[in-house]
């Protein structure tokens, strides 16, 4: 099975993935990184805030990017806020 990296990227901050994981196909690497940008502004919520610049880079092996996958790519957003 390939590695792919998931580098998180949040405003000026980028959390380098070093180690990687082994995932089947590309698609994989992108249902993780879905996954992941969830379970990330979920923690974000519960503290009380929300960063909608979120996103994850996913690389191969050889540090090659493959793909980037956003916040928008991870949630459906409904609705407008108030003002």
């Amino acid at each position: 099975m390939p590695r792919y990296h998931l580098h998180i990227h949040c405003a000026d901050e980028v959390i380098r993935d070093d180690e990687g994981g082994k995932f089947a196909d590309l698609d994989a690497a992108v249902h993780e990184a879905i996954r992941s940008i969830r379970s990330l502004a979920c923690g974000d919520i519960v503290a009380g805030t929300l960063h909608l610049d979120l996103s994850i880079e996913i690389c191969d092996g050889g540090a090659s990017p493959l793909k980037m996958v956003s916040f928008e790519d991870a949630v459906t957003i409904r609705g407008e806020a108030e003002g």
